[in-house]
């Protein structure tokens, strides 16, 4: 057993019947490499010979009396697999379009929270799709982000795979799963009261470290005879995926080439996520011009950077601290674009080394979790996205993924194209996993916020081509 952070308990805290807190990831496998036919049982066989690998999968929720402190993981002394392990189909003809819609559905679900938090879907009936070809299956996860982020993401699904299709011998546990008893609610409440306690000296403590980087980032403004100010809170301009989100989903998914954006890195002198960022920063400014909406002032982008250190690497929750980031929308330029991210992407970076990136998710524990959960609920009602400016108009993560070819069960890992939650205000997320040579995206939006979900995802290919002719001439 053992306890959420703040940060984690926060994405408990924001679930509302319109938004669903679960992260994931759409994987596409070639079956005709495995040694055996890739089937459900493959698939279940698998994760029963590894589940010990990942002790997430076996834990559930349960909460503190009152909800004065955060929840625990408590091994789920009921665990089946089964319930977690779904098997589904798209309909003909299979393309790109069909399983996108499918997995709208799917994420458009919320998880049950009297389970542990998590489901895969194996989905047969893929056609002929362009670049990933015909006789593929797909793998969808969901995973609430209470439980993982991106990097703890990766470690499960790295505990998973292998380098070849020959599939590597996982030594069995120890000591066979013998789930701890779960606490009474008395337990629970005296095992919070010393935290709860200890929360105002922790507050106080912190305090003092803000101020003072605080001023350390004031004194080297003042040094470089310029004032660098950060995009100020709530004063990102409007756009239409700006709004009170629904509870419809809609996914699209597209890929560019890696070493396209590498030679764009190189040219430029920056790093892979500025050419990430402004990849993405030339499609929206090619959506909201095809829609007559764009602003004359830049979209804001929250970029989360992952702080887990090699401790953390085995655990669960989240170790993110997020940044936001100037994507320079207003400018025509691709190059000077470009740019402007770059200038921001390091100052953003600057800031968080100042401050500290764990001081800035310790802010997450001095909140209870009702008192949370009541303002998120609060805020959803009276649609405060619909009243002022957001604080930031997107969500763009980026994942590293393995630059040589894996397997799983026996099947070799085409693509994997990540999903995450929109939250009121934000009806666009985009997550970019790299993988081999390519970079993989997936965007996840509100169906009535961002209808032309695809016209998106197809302009990132134009803004690639565009940022490499500009930086060409």
């Amino acid at each position: 057993m053992y306890q959420l952070s703040g940060l984690d308990t926060s994405f408990l805290n924001l679930e509302t019947p319109n938004q669903h807190m679960h992260i994931g990831s759409v994987v596409i496998l070639d079956p005709s490499t495995a040694e055996t036919p890739f089937t459900i049982d493959t698939l279940r066989q698998l994760i029963k010979q590894r589940i010990h690998l990942v002790p997430t999968f076996r834990r559930k929720l349960v909460k503190v009396p009152f909800n004065i402190d955060f929840p625990y993981w408590i091994d789920d002394p009921n665990f089946d697999l089964d319930f977690h392990l779904r098997h589904v189909a798209v309909p003909a003809p299979g393309g790109l379009t069909q399983l996108a819609d499918l997995v709208s559905r799917i994420y458009g679900r919320p998880l049950d929270r009297n389970q542990p938090l998590w489901e895969l879907y194996m989905i047969e009936g893929l056609g002929d799709i362009p670049e990933i070809g015909s006789g593929k299956i797909a793998l969808l996860g969901k995973f609430h982000h209470a439980a993982i982020d991106g990097a703890s993401g990766a470690e499960i699904l790295a505990s998973m795979i292998d380098l070849s299709p020959q599939m590597r011998p996982v030594p069995p546990p120890e000591q066979p799963f013998a789930p701890e008893p779960a606490p009474n609610e008395l337990q629970l409440l005296f095992k919070s009261l010393s935290p709860v306690l200890r929360r105002p000296y922790r507050l106080a403590t912190l305090v003092p470290q803000l101020v003072r980087a605080a001023r350390e980032i004031g004194h080297e403004a003042l040094s470089k005879q310029t004032v660098d100010v950060p995009p100020l809170p709530f004063t990102a301009p409007r756009t239409s995926f700006n709004t009170t989100i629904s509870p419809h989903r809609r996914f699209a998914a597209l890929n560019i080439s890696l070493a396209r954006a590498k030679a764009v890195k190189n040219k430029a002198g920056c790093k892979l996520n500025d050419v990430v960022l402004a990849v993405v920063s030339g499609a929206l400014r090619r959506y909201l011009q095809g829609r007559g909406e764009l602003p004359d002032r830049p979209l804001i982008s929250l970029c989360p950077i992952s702080v887990r250190s090699e401790e953390d690497r085995k655990s669960a929750g989240n170790q993110v601290s997020l940044m936001r980031v100037n994507l320079a929308t207003d400018v025509a330029d691709a190059k000077k674009r470009l740019e402007q991210i770059m200038a921001s992407t390091q100052q953003g970076k600057a800031r968080h080394k100042t401050i500290g990136a764990k001081a800035l998710q310790d802010w997450n524990d001095f909140a209870t979790p009702s008192v949370a959960a009541l303002a998120a609920r609060l805020v959803v009602r009276a649609k405060i996205a619909d009243r002022m400016n957001p604080l930031f108009n997107l969500v763009i993560t980026n994942v590293p993924g393995s630059p040589v070819p894996i397997y799983l069960g026996g099947a070799r890992m085409i693509a994997n194209y990540g999903t995450a939650p929109i939250i009121d205000g934000v009806g666009l997320m985009i997550v970019v996993t790299s993988y081999i040579n390519r970079l993989d995206f997936g965007l996840t939006v509100c169906k009535e916020a961002v209808p032309e979900v695809w016209d998106v995802a197809l302009a990132l290919r134009e803004a690639m081509d565009e940022l490499t002719d500009t930086l060409s001439a």
